[in-house]
């Protein structure tokens, strides 16, 4: 994974390019006129506002899988990024002191939390080595066996992306841009008809489950290193010494180079909740599997978010506890003590670091506030989106459920 990331950039054109090189063969590129996205986010928004669309979608109006390629070459790039910045963080955060060996035989202290994980079954040091290198051996282990089987992650891809081919022939495209008063079978049927990956445009169909089958592969491939690296991290507060520079010059108690690591995990959550709001608007909740990848979405958040959160806090808060108890001592000592300038001023320095560190921030996890209204949005708006079509059939501005259109309806494309 040290290789250069420009592969992850190629992508982008090369898919691109083939979609443009299939869709002109097939007839279903597209003019100049077919560019309706500002008009198209009005449909949504306030059908009366604008003419009602119509149902043709060549490539060159499909906004919807161009967001989806970019998230699919995002999330390349933000794979290989995290492989990379984990992979440095952790000798970084020994360098700074922050992270230490409990020592060769040692116990590692685990809670009830880490049992529940089989911590205490899994992660079992020998004569020879400490927990925490009992905790690197048991991950790296679970890293090959992720590559090892990369050819099954391989075939679940597969069936999903033949999933979404058949929902989207079965369930309907772009029903969200129904116009009011229209019929929704023709109108869906057509719509589904002309656009340029249906199953009746063999080449963009084919073209369009490459794309998707791809971007699955990595997602999967990528929340499963995910999974495995926050059962490190979670195994860390067990298995080592950890601890918070408070003379550190990061703001980050020497924990700078996790920090940094860790948000790309926001990134990648940020641009995976965007990919799950556009298939849920386009698409809508009728599709089983896409209900499905809802709740999974619900259930990572927590691992990805809260709990390695949860952690640090507790370290950073034993390190504060720790820290103030070792300022405390001298500080009364000066108290009794006090009989000069020089005194005064060391004890005027010793309640200033009191202060400073009981009310510092001290989390090196947390989501900084500059990135929390974009976390918050990407997290949150699938989750809306599907409680809100569930309730209340979201049609914005079109009452009604659509009935399903068939692949093998045609309809003069206007």
């Amino acid at each position: 994974m040290n290789r250069s990331p420009s592969w992850a950039f190629v992508l982008a054109p090369v898919f691109s390019i083939i979609a443009v090189v299939v869709a002109k063969v097939e007839g279903t590129l597209g003019s100049s006129s077919d560019v309706q996205l500002w008009d198209d986010i009005r449909r949504v928004i306030r059908p009366s506002a604008v003419a009602a669309s119509k149902p043709s979608f060549p490539l060159i109006r499909d906004f919807p899988s161009v967001v989806l390629m970019i998230a699919m070459v995002g999330t390349c790039f933000i794979v290989w990024r995290q492989w990379k910045l984990f992979h440095a963080a952790l000798p970084a955060v020994v360098n700074a002191g922050v992270l230490s060996s409990l020592g060769p035989g040692s116990v590692p202290s685990y809670q009830a939390r880490h049992k529940l994980l089989l911590m205490d079954r899994l992660v079992k040091p020998t004569a020879s080595e400490t927990a925490l290198e009992a905790l690197f051996r048991r991950v790296n282990g679970w890293f090959n066996v992720v590559g090892k089987f990369s050819e099954v992650i391989g075939a679940v891809a597969v069936i999903l992306a033949v999933m979404l081919v058949i929902g989207e022939n079965h369930g309907g495209i772009f029903r969200v841009l129904l116009p009011e008063g229209e019929a929704p079978a023709p109108w869906l049927a057509s719509t589904y008809s002309s656009w340029w990956a249906s199953i009746n445009h063999v080449g963009g169909v084919v073209t369009y489950g490459f794309i998707s089958w791809f971007g699955m592969y990595v997602i999967l491939l990528q929340n499963a290193v995910g999974l495995i690296c926050v059962y490190f991290l979670i195994g860390l507060e067990a298995t080592a010494d950890m601890n918070y520079d408070f003379l550190a010059g990061d703001q980050c108690g020497g924990w700078a180079a996790l920090t940094k690591a860790y948000k790309s995990v926001h990134f990648s959550l940020v641009l995976h909740g965007l990919t799950l709001s556009v298939l849920v608007v386009i698409l809508g909740v009728g599709i089983p599997w896409l209900v499905l990848l809802m709740a999974l979405w619900v259930c990572v958040i927590p691992l990805y978010l809260w709990i390695p959160h949860r952690m640090f806090g507790r370290v950073a808060a034993a390190a504060r506890k720790r820290h103030l108890a070792e300022i405390r001592k001298p500080l009364e000592v000066t108290q009794a003590t006090t009989a000069s300038l020089q005194d005064a001023y060391h004890l005027s320095v010793l309640r200033g670091e009191v202060e400073r560190i009981a009310v510092a921030r001290l989390n090196p996890l947390r989501v900084r506030r500059s990135e929390l209204p974009q976390v918050l949005i990407a997290v949150l708006l699938p989750i809306l989106l599907t409680i809100a079509q569930i309730i209340v059939p979201l049609r914005f501005g079109q009452q009604g459920s659509p009935a399903a259109p068939s692949a093998t309806t045609t309809t003069t494309t206007p």
